[in-house]
């Protein structure tokens, strides 16, 4: 994906995410098994996958396997709804949806503690594809855009934090303003 927008390897996984409408992989993941175990539940108690399952069940937290990671997710969503909701219940568009929720809540919980995602944060407030990634045939200016909205650029605010020693964030000034130089800084008030 980082290739796609023109990114360098070090952006953040994060912001690369948001800016194409995309949660991580483990909502992937869990959605896949939660249709793996809605189809073992549906097998015969004869059947030697079946078997294996209630085999799992009944060891499910001494191990690291599919029931133990919805288990996981249960208790993150039964703390976030302050009462007890079984997954293996709910219908598969109710269960992406609780999916989804908990992902979106742990989205903006990784951007309020990420220094690196300030201004990003001023005008994303949830992933979904940006209308500029529509425009396939103008790649220099995605590329660009992409690069300036995703941190992944030449300004002090990113280039301060990539010197060693590093530089506090409220020295990263731009050489003719004397005031930080960040991505509005940049496009507003700098008068470089």
């Amino acid at each position: 994906m980082k290739r796609v927008l023109g990114a360098n390897r070090s952006t953040t996984n994060t912001l690369v995410r948001a800016e194409l409408g995309r949660f991580s992989l483990r909502e992937n993941c869990l959605q896949r098994n939660f249709n793996y175990v809605k189809y073992l539940k549906g097998k015969d108690n004869t059947s030697l996958a079946r078997q294996a399952f209630d085999y799992e069940i009944t060891n499910f937290d001494k191990r690291n396997n599919i029931i133990s990671s919805l288990a996981k997710l249960n208790e993150k969503i039964d703390e976030a709804l302050n009462f007890h909701l079984n997954l293996l219940q709910l219908s598969p568009f109710n269960f992406i949806k609780e999916v989804n929720n908990i992902a979106l809540c742990q989205w903006k919980l990784s951007f309020q503690n990420s220094t690196k995602c300030i201004t990003y944060n001023l005008f994303k407030n949830c992933p979904r594809i940006e209308k500029y990634l529509e425009e396939p045939n103008q790649f220099k200016y995605v590329k660009a855009l992409s690069k300036f909205r995703l941190s992944d650029h030449k300004l002090m605010i990113e280039e301060g934090r990539r010197m060693r020693p590093k530089i506090a964030r409220e020295d990263r000034k731009c050489s003719e303003c004397n005031i930080v130089e960040d991505e509005i800084h940049f496009l507003i008030d700098c008068n470089n």
